[in-house]
């Protein structure tokens, strides 16, 4: 999904305002190489509630042909949307979350990655939220639940993580999450790389299936990403290298040099160098071999947002052992920060066997990038992420 277009507006009263007439939403289809507009409704009333959906919200998930988004600058509500149908669904108050007040006013409610386990229009439809700081996870059923139930543990019980920091209280992070429609299970991975398995069956009680400790230190820190190949049952760890900041020939800049010269470390920008992937047992969390230059045909899709995907099928529009990537989010810039140089940008095609980078309609050559806002993120317009528009 691209950034949306604004057409300027004949109606003086959005002239004054100015604001553009008509709006639409862009697709860029992989399969026919082509881009799909789809307008949206350009009364005056419309426009006005555009411009203010744009500036108001934050995307935080994209999943079985829904975004969902929370509103920024007031309650921090979540509400699913369908840019194609045009219908909204509200989730429950993140206020139903146990959480102090204080903490809520400080925004440590605030919403991080929304994923959906499958159509909010199934009853069986679980809505799976990672929010605050400290990466907490919570989950509801669309159109039932009148609140979030978390689950999770606070803190690493991991035994050799606590050891090295000295049996310190480690708060329990989760950076991604994945769920398989197959095996109606929740894979879940931390900050320090332990990975667990969750049922979320019962809307009111979650139980966890199994929970492997982290024991690769080379994890801790890093970018992590999970994907499951639901025709084939393999759950995959994707690890993402990225250089903070590179220079116009590909090699790191210090960023104390640009301040010397009174530059800014935003003048550099971010890039992905590589991506490293392995194989994980399902049923126990433990890694199973590290995928050594072939993906065995399949294709990856990952994101700052979004349930990222696996495509086992041949499809000639689709490269074979690649890893289809979009920004980051550990470095994409908040909607309202203008200030900022770079956003977006990061996104391509890295062929996991030959280990080179080709673009995927923005140019991935370092010395063209520029910001691109909104993020481009992965849309899927029905449960099969192979299906067309």
């Amino acid at each position: 999904m691209l950034p949306p277009t604004y057409e300027e507006s004949g109606n003086r009263f959005l002239k004054y305002l100015g604001m553009g007439g008509k709006v639409s939403d862009n697709f860029y289809n992989l399969a026919d190489n082509r881009v799909i507009s789809v307008r949206k409704r350009s009364t005056i009333a419309m426009t006005i509630f555009n411009l203010h959906f744009e500036r108001l919200t934050v995307l935080v998930g994209s999943s079985h042909g829904w975004l969902a988004y929370y509103w920024a600058h007031s309650n921090m509500n979540l509400f699913l949307y369908n840019p194609l149908s045009r219908r909204q669904i509200k989730l429950p108050s993140v206020k139903t979350i146990p959480l102090a007040e204080e903490i809520l006013r400080d925004c440590w409610g605030r919403p991080q990655k929304l994923i959906l386990s499958c159509s909010p229009d199934e009853e069986d439809c679980r809505a799976i939220l990672c929010f605050g700081p400290r990466g907490n996870m919570a989950f509801c059923c669309p159109r039932q639940s009148t609140k979030w139930t978390p689950f999770g543990s606070h803190f690493h019980e991991n035994e050799k993580l606590n050891e090295l920091l000295r049996d310190a209280c480690i708060v329990r992070a989760y950076d991604d999450f994945v769920y398989s429609t197959t095996q109606k299970q929740l894979f879940c991975i931390t900050q320090f790389a332990d990975i667990e398995s969750w049922d979320l069956g019962d809307p009111t009680s979650p139980k966890l299936n199994w929970k492997k400790a982290g024991d690769d230190f080379r994890m801790w820190y890093s970018c992590k990403y999970l994907v499951f190949a639901e025709h084939s049952n393999r759950l995959f760890l994707v690890r993402r290298h990225i250089m903070t900041h590179m220079g116009p020939d590909g090699s790191p800049v210090v960023v104390g040099s640009h301040y010397e010269r009174g530059g800014l470390p935003d003048t550099v920008p971010y890039k992905t160098t590589g991506f490293d992937v392995y194989e994980i047992d399902r049923e126990k969390g433990e890694f199973i071999k590290y995928m050594d230059r072939t993906l065995d045909g399949m294709t990856f899709f990952i994101g700052s947002t979004g349930h990222g995907f696996v495509i086992e099928e041949r499809d000639e529009m689709i490269k074979p052992n690649s890893i289809y990537f979009t920004d980051p989010d550990s470095h994409t810039p908040a909607n309202w920060d203008k200030y900022k140089t770079y956003g977006g940008h990061d996104l391509g095609i890295f062929n996991y066997k030959n280990r080179t980078f080709s673009p995927c309609y923005y140019p991935c050559d370092i010395q063209k990038v520029e910001r691109i806002q909104p993020t481009p993120i992965w849309f899927t317009p029905s449960p099969s992420p192979a299906s067309k528009f």
